[in-house]
């Protein structure tokens, strides 16, 4: 069975700052005449629940808001960052016991998370990809995009791996370890972190971003 949390990326910017405003979207707008059905999931006996904390924090289940910050706008190359890296730190733990690791059953010895995001919710940067604002301009949003690494670890700086993202993939798509096989042990955390980056060659324009990661835990 998959576990599914969400991770959310929100922000708000006015004039030439960003700063964090907690929204969540939901829905896509699908053409009347055509539609996409996506089959994914997984047999496992193994249960456990997503621990989520801010790195060297306590941590608890749920749903997670990553505070981007108040982030200048600034000029530089497309593609190039601004601001600093935040992140969340996951660790699986026992349904019983939140403090216990969680007993890995049926011969599963690795786990990992699978960020479920859709074709729309991506944005491409030459061969590079990035979080799409899920807020048109037209409605108050930026033109910023966030990268997102990650890793297998207990800080921030464990989260050395830009993610290639995927969509409709559910469950198969891209690892937040940033592995193309699941690597973290029971007791092992996986890091990610999140940064803004310029989409063009003018400075980013003022406005809200806003983007949900459906996150589904994956076990071998």
């Amino acid at each position: 069975m998959a576990n599914h949390y969400k991770l959310q990326k929100v922000a708000i910017a006015a004039s030439t700052f960003l700063c964090l405003a907690s929204i969540q979207l939901n829905g896509m707008a699908q053409a009347a005449d055509s539609a996409t059905l996506n089959i994914s999931g997984q047999i496992t006996s193994t249960t456990c629940n997503i621990s989520i904390s801010d790195p060297g924090g306590t941590g608890a289940t749920g749903t997670k808001v990553l505070n981007l910050g108040n982030v200048a706008t600034s000029t530089g190359a497309i593609g190039s960052v601004i601001g600093s890296p935040v992140g969340a730190i996951f660790s699986v733990v026992s349904t019983g016991n939140s403090s216990t690791p969680c007993s890995f059953q049926g011969g599963n010895t690795k786990w990992d998370l699978a960020l479920a995001l859709s074709s729309s919710q991506i944005s491409s940067i030459g061969t590079s990809t990035f979080l799409k604002n899920n807020i048109a301009a037209a409605s108050g949003g930026t033109d910023a995009v966030v990268q997102l690494k990650g890793g297998v670890g207990t800080t921030l700086a464990a989260a050395t791996n830009t993610l290639t993202l995927q969509g409709d993939l559910g469950i198969g798509g891209t690892l937040m370890s940033g592995g193309s096989t699941l690597t973290a042990a029971s007791t092992s955390s996986i890091a990610i972190s999140a940064q803004f980056v310029r989409s063009a060659a003018a400075p980013p324009t003022g406005g809200a971003f806003s983007q949900t990661i459906p996150l589904l835990a994956r076990y071998n």
